[in-house]
């Protein structure tokens, strides 16, 4: 069984140039045999639509604490059956990883025993050790360091030494080159 864990949706056409709907991923899916996924996208009604609609997608909330109301919008959506947990990207979104607007976030996220995907491999937001001071702070969250620290030799080192000093820190892969890093 393939679980592809990290998958975008929706368009992204301004920043990367590339755009994929709800047909399009379930497309994909078929034609490389993923059985399940997880899917993300800023606008989480969005990400309802496709994951009541193509089977094994589940959703992460995409969560940005600079925008009004982003607690309750964050609670809303976890409430959703398929919803998994929280995806945030630092960078995109332009705030610290352990800025105190994030702490509500991962305390909703400890309480409900759910995990949060943090975008991990670029300065300044999304350095290993920035999103660190998060996880040592929170023990009790689960911090999945998205891209495992991404491109850079340096940051995926960086990425492994952060899951290993903290229990509560695991890596994701997706987007990572150097394969013999995994383990």
């Amino acid at each position: 069984m393939i679980f592809d864990s990290h998958m975008h949706v929706g368009s992204f056409e301004s920043m990367f140039g590339v755009a994929i709907d709800r047909d399009g991923i379930d497309k994909l899916m078929r034609e490389h045999e993923i059985e399940n996924g997880v899917v993300f996208h800023p606008d989480n009604a969005y990400v309802v639509e496709v994951v009541e609609s193509v089977p094994g997608l589940y959703g992460l909330v995409w969560a940005n604490p600079r925008l009004p109301g982003y607690l309750d919008v964050a609670t809303e959506f976890l409430g959703h059956p398929k919803f998994l947990g929280m995806k945030m990207h630092p960078l995109l979104d332009g705030f610290h990883p352990n800025d105190p607007s994030v702490h509500p976030l991962i305390e909703l996220l400890v309480e409900r025993d759910m995990p949060t995907l943090i975008h991990c491999g670029h300065p300044i937001f999304t350095l290993p050790w920035s999103i660190e001071e998060l996880a040592v702070g929170f023990p009790a969250a689960k911090i999945i360091l998205g891209h495992m620290g991404h491109g850079n030799v340096v940051y995926i080192n960086g990425s492994i030494e952060v899951a290993l000093r903290n229990s509560n820190v695991y890596l994701e892969t997706s987007g990572m080159p150097m394969h013999t890093k995994i383990r």
